[in-house]
């Protein structure tokens, strides 16, 4: 029989189970997985229905990534009071009710409202997810567990991205978000059996103010970075914004700081290699986040690929990420997991910086393999990061740790939204006005693109007394086009910046030496 040494780590599940957890995770990862990956696939085709701008449409994302986000630091209070099977059944169930109201949504505001519902019972699931599966499984393992909780998502985006892209454009966008009704139904019923319920009589009671702080922290912020290019930067309900995001900022930090039970333990960041794991989660899904959204809308609206061959595009990644993330999670379980997702972050970094020099004109499979290496490389990032930052922590620490790693993943995902939407408009809308200054600098030029345009429409059969009006109409669809793809190239170039960034704190992270199992003796 084997016994696992004392220490500050727990004993892990008895064997049977870590794998019968496996299988929950497995089911609860794809009712998560179909809509957060083809929500982004969707985006047109709900503009379209809804009447929505992309201002409006963004908060389709934005505003699930905030509930997700402020309920993510709730899980350690909330496993505490309820225990893990019971907080697990309610995260399920909100997030199904969400999803599934989200498809049968009347209007913009509904939709985003259903989807601030799924985003509330998806955020506690992913860090309780991680901190039962790291719990669960035995300290030389741990890295192969969290690899397999990454690996799912991948076989998420391998069942959802084609069939999701098929769906959209056959049927509507909306089954994307019904698919969630059977999946979290299967999901309630795995929970209740194979997860122990260990509520504590000694938790304490939530932190209203820290979550109340925390809140008009996230709230405002995140509002401020999407509506300022609306708005305006200099608006006053901007700057009210961004105002009461600091205010807040500094209470939620004194309360967290002051509190015998905070609602975030912020002193897990005085241990200074924990603080740089969430100095690089954080970096990392600003990255990973704006990188998604910029691949989705370029492939669409730049490229004018249609929802199903998006999703076929992105078809290799999806098969090359779950064989990665199992093998790097099971590499850092031998290796300095440091290695590992400093590769990770330099071929996401190289990834899009190449994407920087995408055009209308880029082979589709070369567009293919760069989804695929941006896609191995995260993979080299995620489950190699959350396992080595959780063996910084004691045992008693891992689930409010996680929710800590959470934070900073829900954070990092927003403002990666946020500001990419923003930057994105700017910088098509620079772009245009500097292709616009340069037709009229060089009239002859212009002229002579015009006459060229009008040649090739006069071979194709146009109307002789139409085809001025329809060479100045090709001419500035093309210009807009250039302009679009510039505005694209600048915005991976800038994500690229972000992934090298974090690559600096990444050299700080040092694991504590794991636990190991042994025999007897």
């Amino acid at each position: 029989m084997e016994t696992y040494d004392k220490g500050d780590e727990d004993p892990p599940l008895s064997p049977p189970v870590p794998w019968a957890i496996l299988i929950l995770n497995f089911f609860a990862t794809l009712a998560l997985a179909f809509p957060f990956y083809t929500s982004y696939v969707a985006l047109p085709q709900m503009m379209v229905s809804m009447s929505a701008n992309l201002e409006e449409i963004q908060w389709v994302l934005t505003a699930y990534a905030m509930a997700q986000t402020v309920m993510m630091p709730t899980v350690g209070w909330l496993g505490s009071r309820l225990g893990s099977r019971r907080l697990f059944a309610l995260c399920l169930l909100l997030t199904t009710a969400g999803s599934t109201f989200s498809g049968l949504a009347w209007s913009t505001e509904s939709l985003v409202f259903f989807r601030m519902l799924q985003g509330a019972g998806a955020g506690p699931l992913s860090p309780l997810s991680m901190a039962i599966m790291f719990d669960a499984f035995p300290p030389d393992k741990r890295g192969l567990a969290l690899g397999f909780n990454t690996a799912y998502w991948a076989v998420g985006a391998l069942i959802a991205l084609p069939l999701g892209g098929y769906l959209i454009e056959t049927v509507s966008w909306r089954i994307i978000f019904l698919v969630g009704l059977p999946l979290g139904v299967i999901s309630l019923v795995l929970a209740w059996v194979a997860l122990p319920c260990r509520a504590s009589a000694t938790a304490g009671g939530l932190d209203y103010w820290g979550f109340t702080t925390m809140g008009l922290l996230l709230v405002p912020l995140l509002f401020g970075l999407s509506q300022g290019r609306y708005y305006g930067w200099d608006d006053p309900v901007i700057r009210l914004s961004f105002a009461v995001a600091a205010v807040s900022g500094v209470a939620f930090v004194l309360v967290e700081m002051r509190r015998a039970v905070p609602l975030v333990n912020l002193r897990l960041l005085t241990i200074f290699p924990f603080a740089m794991a969430c100095t690089v989660r954080f970096l990392n899904h600003i990255g990973f986040n704006a990188h998604s959204l910029l691949v989705a809308l370029f492939l669409q609206h730049t490229l004018d690929y249609t929802p199903l061959q998006a999703g076929l595009a992105v078809l290799p990644a999806a098969l090359a990420v779950g064989p990665a993330g199992l093998t790097m999670g099971r590499l850092s379980d031998r290796i300095d997991p440091r290695i590992i997702f400093l590769l990770g972050l330099l071929m996401m970094t190289v990834g899009v910086y190449l994407f920087s020099s995408v055009n209308s004109w880029t082979p589709v499979v070369w567009v293919m393999t760069l989804v695929v290496l941006l896609r191995v490389g995260a993979e080299g990032v995620f489950s190699p990061l959350n396992n080595a930052s959780l063996r910084l922590l004691p045992a008693e620490w891992v689930r409010m740790g996680s929710g800590l790693l959470g934070l900073m993943w829900g954070v990092g995902g927003s403002v990666g939204n946020a500001l990419t939407v923003a930057l994105l408009d700017y910088r098509q809308a620079v772009h245009a006005i500097e292709a616009g200054q340069d037709t009229y600098r060089h009239p002859i030029e212009r002229l002579y693109a015009l006459n060229e345009v009008q040649n090739i429409l006069q071979r194709a059969g146009g109307m002789s007394e139409s085809l001025g009006v329809q060479a100045q109409e090709v001419l500035t669809q093309h210009l807009a086009r250039e302009a679009s793809v510039a505005a694209f190239q600048d915005c991976f170039l800038l994500t690229a910046i972000v992934f090298l960034l974090a690559m600096v704190p990444a050299l700080f992270i040092r694991p504590r030496r794991r636990q190991v199992w042994r025999k007897p003796g």
